[in-house]
């Protein structure tokens, strides 16, 4: 019998409060917030602090207090920018961990409540349905046809019938664990346990300390790091080694040396691929799509094939009934209303089938036609008694329910029209002619479910339909779902983007041919069916799937091992799923996508993504976020060569020629002031470049950085080393003091570092969308203030002198900023020169 959950009450509102305090939340003990020392620690941990708190040091014991401050002010400041970034990425991804916090039902005050798992509290009253994952410990109240999955914590699959407690001793039928899944039906649970108390907390804490694989990406980047400091510990020990030899000093020595450390760490990498994820992940919230893992942000971009359900995805779900074939005959809607008496019993067994309380927009368009006809659903279920419930079976593909009216019992049934068929006793050429008509339906597109029934005569009810046969056929319906209106339009910008889309289903042949038709979806090699591809070895699907686009009468086992197949070709692959058996298949893709408004709530938790609206437009429209996102690390990365190549090399061959340094710790410092938010918050908000989602999908196995790329990276750094030595020797030799000479210097690469990010907002050229970036806040905001530092720096005596600056005449300072076009104009003749390669599609 369906549940009547008006007869619980549940917890108070100051009850739950109560308890909450006086068993905990019910969470396993999460990773602690990070606190300032975490932070701190972390951050100082790093090589270039380290070495920058040598260098201080150097500059105490040598006499030179006041530049050993200077040190430390600049270190305390680089850590103030370190703390705020990483405090704003934690915020970011916390934010997106309480949005993808699982929900659950709980009955508290008597009214039906949709509340956080985390906020389950001993002795609610939990309400559990198919596809839930069992949030605490507790024992069934009530319960119709609830079975579970426990493989969790026995390691043993496979449905576990539950039952009600109906007296004083509690058995383990009775009760139902943390972590388990419902597989059918539904009950009422009282809590017993949450959190650590529970059997899964007591053996799953261990949990809490795994960390996520590093992506492709993160495994690059560490490595170009790891290349930087062996090539920075050669250069700086040989430049030790060269300066002590021919000034035996060993202190000038050690300053030179570690400057030279400090300018190669490319410290910066990190904390842009970090930033670049948590804020991109936490922006496609306002998208209507939740990121669960960080790291798939990454791959987004990267996708090749997206596999899609058709219900509710391509289509509108909303299965209004259109056709109805009984007694030899197809009835439109319109022409069933005026033959109501003919109707009367194909649509009683028909409600029979259904949920007397509907929400499955079949059973919903059922009750509607009943109503319509004369028929009163309410009456049509009060005369009889619902005995057993029997939840739609993934391989039967089909549900029905056991009726009793005085003596007789009827046993009825819906679901996939051909396994409903063939359970019925029709004789061979009536069971060719439904099949037929099955499939004249299908082919206008309609969903087609098969009423059966039967008079039931044993004594006893079986747990499951499967070994029941013999049913009486009653009626095929057919239920129009028509192509949701953007669904056209989201299957052509995927195929523009170089994005395969191939539909999975379960429905039947010709409906699946007639939706991918009316949405765009290649249909040139027809469509590969369940029994097809069951006969297909795994190796000649591998072969075969590059032109299979259309897959229909599908079952969860074959959904792997599509996405499997895709994956032995090199395909990136995103796949849509909302049930429970789409789970494996949602963890075996590269991205799994669940839906927000239908998705079952295991299917949520093995996705890697979850849509809030249910739409594929949303999806291709986050691969479009993804490629901007990596498109923006990318600029960001190369912008960071840029700098670090021309730094390396004045901090090696000026010293290295005899000149006064034009780069000590304390400029370094400036710089990386600079550098930092430049690359953490100015690359992150470029907009997407207008071709980005006509490209085709980059290859994440590709270095991250091009030979042609990484060419003109070090073309442009040379070129900036050249001006800025040319300016500072020109400067020296025409008379200026070395303070003179190096504010003219350092001018020159400040003005540099700046207009580089002009030239940086695209891969072909700047102009494209230059005018809609400078307008940007955070564009505005950092180059504000980096010019207003730069003018205290230069023309403030008290400052300037403390950092090793001069006053220079005004047409000087506005002539360094002239200079810094020249590497501008020069890395835009490099992007005709050396374009940037991305494969558009033709």
């Amino acid at each position: 019998m369906p549940i009547d959950f008006t007869r619980f009450e549940g917890l108070s509102e100051g009850k739950v409060i109560s308890n909450q305090k006086k068993y905990g939340l019910n969470q396993l003990d999460e990773k602690k917030r990070k606190g300032v020392f975490t932070y701190v620690k972390k951050i100082v941990e790093e090589p270039m602090l380290l070495l920058l708190l040598i260098a201080a040091g150097l500059y105490f014991v040598i006499g030179n207090t006041w530049d050993g401050v200077l040190m430390l002010a600049g270190v305390l400041l680089m850590i103030g920018i370190d703390l705020y970034q990483e405090n704003k990425t934690d915020r970011a991804v916390e934010a997106l961990m309480e949005l993808s916090t699982p929900q659950v039902k709980v009955i508290r005050d008597g009214k039906l409540k949709l509340i956080q798992s985390n906020q389950l509290v001993v002795e609610d009253l939990m309400v559990v349905q198919e596809g839930d994952r069992i949030a605490g410990d507790g024992t069934i109240l009530a319960d119709s046809n609830f079975s579970v999955d426990e493989s969790l914590l026995t390691g043993e699959s496979g449905a576990l019938f539950k039952t009600t407690q109906t007296g004083e001793k509690i058995t383990d039928k009775n009760k139902v664990y943390s972590g388990t899944l419902a597989l059918s039906g539904q009950a009422v649970i009282k809590i017993s346990a949450v959190g650590i108390s529970t059997q899964y907390g007591k053996i799953g804490e261990s949990l809490a300390t795994i960390e996520d694989d590093r992506t492709p990406l993160q495994k690059q980047t560490k490595k170009i790091i790891k290349i930087f400091g062996a090539v920075g510990a050669t250069a700086c020990v040989l430049l030790m080694a060269i300066v002590y030899a021919s000034n035996k000093d060993i202190v000038d020595s050690l300053l030179k040396g570690l400057t030279l450390a400090i300018s190669v760490i490319p410290e910066e990498i990190p904390v842009v691929l970090t930033i670049f994820a948590a804020l991109g992940a936490y922006r496609l919230t306002r998208k209507k799509t939740l990121v669960r893992k960080i790291n798939a942000v990454e791959t987004l971009g990267h996708i090749t094939t997206l596999c899609t359900d058709k219900t509710g995805t391509l289509t509108e779900n909303r299965m209004a009934l259109q056709e109805l074939y009984t007694d030899g005959k197809v009835l439109t809607i319109e022409v069933a209303k005026t033959k109501k008496e003919k109707l009367l019993p194909a649509m009683t067994d028909a409600l029979l089938a259904s949920q007397p309380n509907p929400y499955d927009p079949m059973d919903i368009s059922i009750h509607e036609l009943a109503k319509k006809i004369g028929l009163n659903p309410t009456k049509v279920y009060n005369k009889r008694n619902l005995i057993h419930e029997y939840g739609f079976d993934q391989k039967l593909k089909f549900m029905g329910h056991l009726w009793s009216s005085g003596e007789e019992r009827d046993l009825v049934i819906k679901g996939s029209a051909e396994q409903v068929v063939a359970r019925c006793s029709v004789s061979e050429s009536k069971r060719k002619q439904l099949l037929e008509e099955i499939d004249t339906m299908a082919g206008k597109g309609l969903r087609v479910l098969a009423v059966a029934s039967k008079k039931f005569t044993e004594k006893r009810e079986p747990n499951t339909l499967s070994r029941v046969k013999n049913f009486n056929f009653v009626a095929l319906l057919g239920f129009r779902d028509p192509p949701r209106a953007d669904a056209k339009k989201a299957v052509s910008l995927a195929q523009q983007a170089g994005i395969t889309v191939r539909m999975i289903t379960g429905d039947h042949p010709q409906t699946a041919m007639h939706i991918a038709k009316a949405v765009g979806i290649c249909c040139s090699k027809g469509v590969v069916t369940g029994k097809e591809l069951s006969r297909i070895s795994e190796t000649d699907l591998t072969d075969k799937i590059h032109d299979m686009y259309v897959f229909a009468r599908i079952n969860p086992e074959q959904k792997l091992k599509i996405i499997s197949a895709l994956k032995r070709r090199g395909e990136v692959v995103a796949m849509m799923g909302d049930g429970v058996n789409d789970a494996p298949s949602l963890k075996n893709a590269d991205i799994g996508v669940a839906m927000g408004k239908r998705g079952t709530n295991v299917a949520r938790e093995s996705a890697d993504i979850i849509l809030l609206d249910d739409r594929l437009l949303t999806v291709v429209q986050a691969v479009g976020d993804g490629r901007r996102i990596f498109d923006n690390i990318q600029k960001a990365i190369g912008y960071i060569f840029i700098v670090h190549v021309y730094i390396i090399l004045t901090a090696l061959l000026i010293p290295l020629s005899g000149l006064p340094i034009l780069l000590t710790p304390i400029h370094i410092i400036l710089l990386e002031l600079v550098i930092d938010p430049t690359c953490a918050l100015v690359f992150e908000s470029i907009p997407a470049e207008a071709d980005i989602m006509k490209r085709k999908p980059r290859n994440p196995k590709k270095a991250i950085i091009s030979l042609r790329r990484l060419a003109s990276v070090f073309a442009i750094g040379i070129m900036i080393f050249i001006i800025t030595t040319a300016v500072y020797v020109s400067s020296l030799r025409y008379g200026m003091d070395t303070e003179q000479a190096r504010t003219v210097g350092f001018s020159v690469i400040i003005w540099t570092n700046l207009l580089l990010v002009l030239t940086s907002v695209s891969h072909k050229h700047m102009f494209g969308h230059l005018f809609d970036f400078i307008k940007n806040k955070t564009f505005l905001s950092v180059y504000l203030a980096v010019i207003v530092g730069l003018i205290v720096l230069v023309y403030v005596p008290v400052i300037n002198n403390r950092f090793g600056f001069h006053t220079i005449p005004l047409w000087l300072f506005f002539g360094t900023a002239l200079l810094g076009l020249i590497p501008l104009a020069f890395g835009e003749i490099l992007k005709q020169l050396l374009p940037h390669k991305t494969k558009s599609i033709n």
